[in-house]
């Protein structure tokens, strides 16, 4: 296996196992809402304390990495800190503990995109290739797909604690794997100057911002409206599948796009799209739900594509980590 493929093999595992571990979160968080009777303010600030950490920590790990010729030691270590932080939670009896151990896991999380996606950029020498980010991005949206499935299965069966303490291992395992990537140590000499916030950046990166608070916002507070007006567990965790599940397709569908067409418009388009179907979801969640994973997953990948390219070598880490974390 050459080296090109076992990264992206490796990076498809670690995108995996890090998005499906932080995006099981939200299905659990009814139940944990349940049973420490939290207020809808408490439980935006549980599911806003991972997000904080994971979004001022993805531009802070983002730059340390680029600090160093290559970037697997960096993934690994932030995988066992989300794997390690789930496991506490699970022991967790008080509001505080939750709160201290989810900004724990969030800086865990904060590696992998900034990391990852360098790691991945930068194996492709040349040009970004669409096909390879869908790929990769199709790795996230499995994991998001599977682990709130198993995740779900464990809940109906043994409850939210035993959820976290059954599939934190599974972090581990995917940390090891970057043992086995052949990454190149970067060549270059030192870092050069370049200003990695300038016009275009800054307008994707309030883009992204856009985005983020619309996906991040939706997948919080869907399971719990779910759970409100009657859903049963197996029927909030179909329609959680539903919309991961379409935005596997949407994110690899986008990959290809990107390759071919405007990556501008791809992103418009999708992003007009969701605005709509999100306003009209509750009106028929079971039909709507399925284009609106599709269209909100199609974003990602020509937005990244716009971002990375033009960006030295010397300074993917600390762009993606910007462009992740500021958003």
């Amino acid at each position: 296996m050459n080296s090109m493929r076992r990264i992206v093999m490796t990076t498809f595992v670690g995108h995996f196992t890090n998005d499906g571990l932080v995006l099981m979160l939200p299905l659990l968080i009814p139940f944990i809402a349940r049973d420490f009777d939290l207020s809808y303010t408490q439980i935006g600030l549980l599911g806003g304390s991972l997000v904080l950490t994971m979004g001022v920590g993805q531009v802070f790990t983002g730059y340390i990495s680029d600090l160093s010729k290559v970037k697997w030691p960096f993934i690994s270590l932030g995988l066992i800190i989300l794997s390690v932080s789930l496991c506490a939670m699970s022991f967790c009896n008080s509001y505080t503990c939750l709160i201290v151990f989810n900004l724990l896991a969030g800086f865990g999380a904060s590696f992998y995109h900034p990391c990852g996606i360098a790691l991945l950029v930068k194996s492709m020498k040349d040009k970004i290739q669409g096909k390879i980010l869908g790929i990769h991005g199709v790795g996230g949206g499995i994991g998001i797909l599977v682990y709130p499935v198993l995740a779900g299965v464990i809940l109906s069966k043994w409850g939210w604690r035993h959820a976290l303490l059954m599939l934190f291992p599974t972090g581990i395992i995917a940390a090891s794997f970057f043992f086995l990537t052949r990454e190149e140590p970067s060549f270059y000499a030192g870092r050069k100057h370049y200003r990695a916030l300038n016009r275009e950046s800054l307008l994707l990166i309030a883009l992204f911002g856009c985005l983020a608070m619309f996906y991040r916002g939706f997948v919080t507070f869907l399971p719990v409206r779910l759970e409100e007006i009657g859903y049963s567990v197996a029927s909030v965790t179909t329609v959680v599948t539903l919309f991961y599940g379409t935005g596997v397709i949407g994110e690899l569908t986008s990959g290809f796009l990107t390759d071919r067409y405007s990556r501008k418009w791809i992103v418009f388009a999708s992003l007009l799209a969701a605005s709509i179907l999100v306003v009209i979801l509750f009106q028929s969640v079971w039909i709507l739900v399925i284009p609106l994973g599709f269209v909100a997953y199609t974003v990602w990948i020509p937005t990244t594509a716009v971002y990375v390219e033009g960006v030295p070598e010397a300074w993917y880490g600390t762009a993606l980590g910007l462009l992740q974390g500021l958003a």
